[in-house]
């Protein structure tokens, strides 16, 4: 996946986080570049000064939360190729709103659901 897509799907699982019980004000995330040829990592962190364990439940929760990222980037009246306050847009990932768009993120969504384990 590139980048803006690994983007556009982190910005979706940070806005899922209240439907595992974290405010999304607590976590926060970034990608790490794992090489020239490889996507980029997501790397999730606690933003609540000392840490809240709230990693290990997203850890621990994963799949109910990627499921609410996936309604959240598949269900939103804005257009596929853009995204709103309403889907992937918080005041906090401002400076990259218009790199993000539905479309992105659900195409890294479709790939990990079709990817056989």
């Amino acid at each position: 996946a590139k980048w803006e897509e690994m983007q556009s799907a982190l910005q979706a699982i940070l806005v899922a986080t209240p439907a595992i019980g974290i405010d999304s004000k607590d976590v926060n995330g970034t990608l790490r570049s794992t090489g020239r040829n490889s996507p980029p990592s997501w790397i999730i962190f606690d933003s609540v000064p000392g840490g809240a364990g709230h990693v290990r439940r997203i850890r621990d929760r994963f799949t109910p939360l990627l499921k609410k990222a996936m309604e959240v980037a598949l269900n939103c009246e804005c257009g596929d190729d853009t995204s709103c306050y309403g889907c992937l847009r918080t005041y906090r990932n401002q400076s990259i709103h218009e790199e993000l768009s539905r479309e992105k993120a659900n195409k890294v969504f479709d790939a990990i659901v079709n990817t056989p384990s």
